[in-house]
């Protein structure tokens, strides 16, 4: 396994790897509860919607997706990544996902529309391994190789 999240309540985990399953798990006693199919290679990252009731996810197969929790079933594919995908994570009002990918590409999605509101590169021959929003979802921090953080302002 690559990554693991928590949902908001607690009760719930999901976890992505190698198989190219997300599978989601009871919490309280560890029990495997469904499994999502989709993504063609490895899930390096998820992220759940503060609701709950989505998930997003990314691959090395250069897709952001967007799942229902309750049954595990596919909502949104987000092509537009032109390399791996590395990181996922909704906004805190669970309006945007954004991603970034090896590339150093960073992308802001209408998470309920399933389009791109925003792309740009980090920075030149920098790639890009995590992110994360602030707490009133303003901005967004990216992780770079070069050992810097990026700090984006949202639109």
């Amino acid at each position: 396994m690559y990554t693991v999240a928590y949902s908001p309540k607690g009760d719930l985990l999901a976890t992505g790897g190698d198989d190219k399953l997300i599978k989601y798990w009871s919490a309280a006693d560890g029990k495997e509860l469904r499994k999502s199919e989709g993504h063609g290679a490895p899930i390096y990252s998820l992220s759940f919607h503060p609701d709950g009731t989505r998930l997003g996810s990314g691959s090395v197969d250069k897709t952001v997706r967007i799942w229902n929790v309750a049954d595990g079933k596919e909502l949104h594919k987000l092509d537009g990544h032109p390399d791996d995908v590395y990181a996922v994570a909704f906004s805190p009002d669970g309006k945007w996902l954004a991603s970034v990918g090896y590339g150093g590409n960073l992308f802001v999605w209408d998470a309920a529309a399933a389009k791109p509101l925003w792309n740009q590169k980090v920075a030149a021959g920098v790639m890009t391994y995590g992110l994360a929003w602030s707490p009133d979802g303003k901005q967004i921090a990216v992780a770079g190789s070069d050992n810097k953080v990026y700090i984006f302002q949202v639109p």
